[in-house]
């Protein structure tokens, strides 16, 4: 028959085997825990670089929607200028009008004070 020795032998390393076992069993528990959490992961990724092309495209939306509102002003104030150019000129044609005599246009104000000037330059 089997000695004591040679039971308790079987008996451990039966035993050493089941534990070996039982961490085989822990390892691939946390193996597949760990590749559920990476896909999970991966996951997440793809929903933040979506919720960032989202948020990227509302910057450029804002940004287009600013620099629209910046060309509107100006252009704005553009016609405003245009404006009262149109106006001082129209203010300056009542105030001295322009005529063609013989081809030539009268002089405008202060005009005859710079012939007199160059006159007294030669």
């Amino acid at each position: 028959m089997f000695s004591r020795k040679k039971i308790i032998e079987g008996g451990q390393e039966a035993l050493d085997i089941l534990k070996i076992t039982d961490n085989i069993r822990s390892l691939q528990t946390s193996q597949k825990e760990m590749a559920d959490s990476i896909a999970a992961l991966g996951e997440l990724i793809r929903d933040v670089r979506a919720e960032l092309r989202e948020v990227k495209n509302e910057a450029k939306l804002d940004a287009v929607i600013k620099a629209q509102e910046v060309v509107g002003s100006v252009q704005n104030g553009f016609n405003q200028r245009m404006e009262d150019m149109a106006v001082k000129l129209a203010l300056l044609e009542r105030a001295h009008p322009v005529t063609y005599a013989h081809g030539k246009m009268s002089q405008l104000p202060n005009h005859e004070k710079d012939k007199k000037d160059d006159n007294d330059c030669r």
